[in-house]
């Protein structure tokens, strides 16, 4: 099972490197900010690294961890195990959400960076002092 999950993720993540690859140069013919796309590229592409080091260190011991509890898992109740189920798909799954938190953070400073230029250009700029517009 750790073979198929291996073989797997290399594929994933050759997918993922190519299309952040794809989407870091000029992707359709858009013409996209070639500094900003590059950065983030690299960004992600190193969370991917960062990604593939944690499954190449966490498969191996969970696979020792359920062939010694192999014997006992029959004996356990069925939502003790789907449980457990659970936990390892949240474990491989982390990578989604540390995508998504990043994610999330960029398009919250870049909508509070339009915010604060909207404001400006309305003339309504946001004094720090009075805490208020």
């Amino acid at each position: 099972i750790s073979t198929i999950l291996v073989h797997s993720m290399e594929w994933t993540v050759g997918e993922l490197k190519s299309m952040i690859n794809w989407l870091m140069q000029n992707p359709a013919g858009l013409k996209l900010n070639s500094v900003l796309s590059r950065a983030l590229g690299n960004f992600f592409l190193y969370h991917i690294h960062l990604w593939v080091t944690y499954v190449y260190m966490l498969v191996p011991a969970l696979v020792n961890i359920f062939q010694s509890i192999s014997s006992l898992l029959p004996l356990l109740p069925l939502s003790l195990q789907l449980s457990l189920l659970g936990d390892v798909v949240s474990i491989l799954c982390l990578h989604i959400f540390c995508f998504y938190a990043y994610a999330k953070r960029i398009t919250q400073s870049q909508a509070s960076g339009c915010l604060a230029l909207a404001r400006l250009f309305a003339g309504k700029k946001y004094n720090p002092l009075r805490k208020r517009l």
